[in-house]
This record gives C-alpha cells, structure tokens and sequence, in this order.
C-alpha cells in the first residue's frame, strides 16, 4: 500500500506537539505501576500530594503474520494496520499473562517445522515486542511522566550506606558478623537524617528506613551503586532478619530482577530493582552515561566525580574502606559524618545529571529509572514507534546496519600554530541530516524528519538561552 508523506510544512504546532510529548495530555504523572495482569495505577502529584488512579491496560505485540498465531485460543483482538510495512498487524490481550501463553505457542509452533529450534521470541522474525509493561502502557496511552513539572517538584531522597567489614576485605551481607553502620538520608528539599547502629539494632534500622521512606513519600530514591551495593545489601540484610523492605507506594517489598530473565544468585548482587510508584537513580550509571560523549572523567568514583564537578568541600573526609570498622570503633562520629557527606554529594552530583534525562521523561515512553539506562537509539525508536501505533500504521523490521568509515582526518601542520581561527558548526551532524533530508528509508510516516528538526531547533535555542 502506498502512502503520502506529509511535508513540514503541512504539519501544525499541535502535529509535532503531538509527536514529541503523546497524544494524552494529563500532567503531573510522577509514576505508573502495573497493579496486575489488566490494570495499571497512574501516580500524580496534585497540589502538593499524591493521588492515584486505575486504569485498563492490554499488552500487545506486532505481527507480520496473523497466520502465526492462528489457533491460539486465549482471548485476543488482531488489528490490521495500514501501509506496506513488515509488521502489519498488531495483537492486543486482556491479560498481561495471555500475552506471554501467545508467544510461546508462537514460539513452539515456528519449532515444529524450523529447521533450526530457536529458545527464545527474540530470535522470532514473526514477532516484535516491548516486554516492559510500564513501557507499553505509556506507548499505548500516549501519556508520558513529568507533562507540567519542573525538576525541583520533584520529590527525591539520597542513600548512603556503611557497612561493617573486617581489614582487607569487603563487607558480605549474608556473614552474620557484617552488619549495617550507619544509614545516612538528604532530600532535595533540606531535610537530612542518619539512623546509626549505637540506638538502634540492624532490624529495627531498616524498619526505620522503610517508616521514612513511606511518611516523607520520594518520587525518586538516588544513591551511588545503587544497584551493585546499596540495594543489594539493604535487601539481604532484611532478609537476614526476616524485615519486609515495604518501599512500595503501595505497601509492597522492593523487588528485584534481571533485565535478562529469571533472577540467579549472581543477579541479586548485580540486578535491579523496583518499587512500585517509585523510581530508583543510580548516580554512577548518571556519570558512565555523561561519559560516555565526554571521555573526561579519571573515575566514577563519587569523591573523583565530586572533585570533577566542583562540589567537594574542602573539609571533605577521606574513608578508606578498610578503615571502616576501626573507625567506628574508635570514632563513630566521623564514619556518620562521612555517610552525611556522601548523601549531600549524591544530590549535587544527581542536580547536576538528573534534569535532562527528567525532561526528556516528558517526551519518551518511558519510566524515570529506565531512562537512565537506554541509549539514545533506542529512545528515538519509542519516539517513532508511538506515533506509528497512534497512527494505526504497519511498523518496519530493523535492518542490520553495515560498517561506514569515519569522518575524514589528517595532519596538516604541527608545532606551535599562532592567530588560529576556530570554527564550529552547530549540531553539525543533524544539520547535514535535515538539509539532505537523510532519514530511516522505512519511516513511511516522516516521522523521523519531524523530530530531528524540532529537537534540533530546540536545542540550539536553549543553547542560545544559557549563553545570553
């Protein structure tokens, strides 16, 4: 089937509007959590507090082929969309659960007459699919986190932990003798405080923790390896104790998970976590990620990046960590002060790298958490494929990219070079791009050209605001 490109020019404000931030304009959303297998619970700051709402959910999966899921019995619709793309139908379900029981008979039924078996639906051409089900509600829904907030509403708290541990080794959360120190707190709205292990007893400082968390309600809990140490040892010494980590805006324990399927032993040091309503902002991942163009930081370290931003006090305290257990020993007044550093460094650090990956929650399907964690290809892919369910359009496959050389260098002259004139062109890249209307050959849409060129323009007249 063919299609008709809309030109730029034929787009209105409200088009790109549309394109840019979801086809649902609700504002304030701070969160949404899939409550079961049909229904999600949409969080929003209203007025200062936080109220919540309910709403039906239907995971879907495109299709390239309705024959493929010919004889699946569970309930399910099959919408035919339209243009010539490779996946042209699109099937929805009433239970997050039916959808899974469709891609394995999917799954099983390509193997019977495969060639070659395949273990798992990603290696299905038949199938394309976003497996998180936040992510798909918010494809789905047009909605998007943050519409009508600026960074500083929301409301965010820092962790910072010490742990006991022996000389020259690390702390182990599941050793009985290592145990937690100190639990220092910050908000970003001046409130600190420190739970220690001299008043209270391992247990009732987690309890103490989860009484916090609850009354003073975070958005968003931050920390520095958050997820390699902070959670994991927080969530195994509760364990240990038999103490229910309740973090859930809802009442419900901290989870964990592995991006790559059922959770091992080796997952729980290193997985994720979640807690419904809430996000979790690991400043480390924060600086890999600002790193990651800049290639200017020595170490992720939060004293060498506390250092790198400008932000050490000069009466910043030192801790090795082998000193730990003979500080507290001897000085346990220091080792609470250095946890009280650490959370203060932990909010500077995220003020400084937290607001742009905030804002563009505003635009992309996705959660807070989970924007720090995606590149920007697959961002921009969200971006495109939204439009295109809103659209009721086919989505194309993803074609295998081949190798290109880089831009062209030389050495001209060396030495000491007086009176240089530096030129630079901005967004050159994008700009090249936009001229030449370079774009995906499947965006049959014109979707792509749409939000390089509003994203482009943006960028250089904030760049232009800071500058003035």
């Amino acid at each position: 089937m063919s299609t008709r490109r809309r030109s730029e020019s034929e787009r209105s404000p409200s088009d790109i509007e549309l394109v840019l931030y979801g086809h649902n304009s609700g504002r304030s959303v701070v969160a949404v959590q899939q409550l079961n297998e049909a229904t999600v619970r949409i969080y929003k700051r209203v007025n200062g507090k936080i109220v919540h709402e309910d709403a039906p959910f239907f995971p879907f999966f495109f299709l390239s082929s309705e024959a493929v899921i010919g004889g699946f019995t569970r309930h399910h619709w099959i919408k035919e969309l339209t243009g010539g793309n490779e996946y042209r139908y699109l099937v929805a379900f009433s239970r997050w659960n039916d959808m899974w029981d469709a891609i394995r008979f999917v799954l099983t039924n390509h193997n019977k007459t495969a060639l070659k078996r395949i273990g798992h639906y990603t290696e299905l051409d038949a199938i394309l699919l976003k497996p998180d089900p936040v992510t798909q509600f918010l494809l789905q829904s047009g909605i998007t986190l943050f519409k009508g907030m600026s960074f500083h509403d929301l409301r965010r708290m820092q962790i910072s932990m010490h742990a006991h541990a022996k000389a020259n080794r690390p702390s182990d959360p599941r050793k009985t003798e290592d145990r937690i120190l100190v639990i220092a707190l910050t908000d970003n709205n001046g409130w600190h405080e420190a739970l220690d292990a001299r008043k209270l007893s391992e247990p009732d400082m987690l309890r103490a923790f989860v009484q916090i968390v609850t009354e003073r309600d975070p958005d968003v809990l931050e920390g520095h390896a958050l997820f390699d140490n902070t959670l994991p040892y927080l969530a195994r010494r509760a364990e240990l104790h038999s103490v229910d980590l309740a973090l859930g805006r809802d009442g419900s324990s901290l989870h964990s998970y592995s991006p790559r399927g059922a959770m091992t032993e080796r997952d729980f040091e290193r997985g994720l976590f979640e807690a419904a309503g809430r996000h979790f902002i690991d400043t480390r991942i924060l600086a890999h990620s600002y790193d990651t163009s800049k290639r200017i930081l020595e170490s992720y370290s939060l004293r060498s990046l506390a250092q790198h931003f400008g932000f050490a006090s000069r009466e910043r305290i030192t801790l090795p960590q082998d000193r730990i257990a003979a500080l507290w020993a001897d000085q346990p007044d220091l080792l609470i002060q250095h946890a009280r550093q650490e959370a203060k460094e932990i909010l500077l650090l995220s003020n400084r790298l937290s607001p742009s990956l905030f804002y563009l929650c505003q635009m992309c399907p996705l959660a807070f958490g989970t924007m720090t964690r995606s590149g920007s290809a697959s961002k921009i892919e969200l971006l495109l494929l939204r439009e295109y369910i809103r659209r009721k359009y086919s989505v194309p496959r993803a074609r295998v990219g081949a190798q290109t050389t880089g831009a062209y260098t030389d050495v001209f002259l060396t030495g000491i070079l007086p009176t240089v004139l530096y030129a630079d062109i901005e967004s050159l890249y994008p700009s090249i791009m936009l001229n030449r209307a370079i774009e995906p050959v499947t965006d049959e849409l014109g979707v792509f050209q749409t939000l390089l060129r509003e994203l482009t323009t943006r960028r250089l007249e904030e760049k232009r605001a800071v500058q003035s």
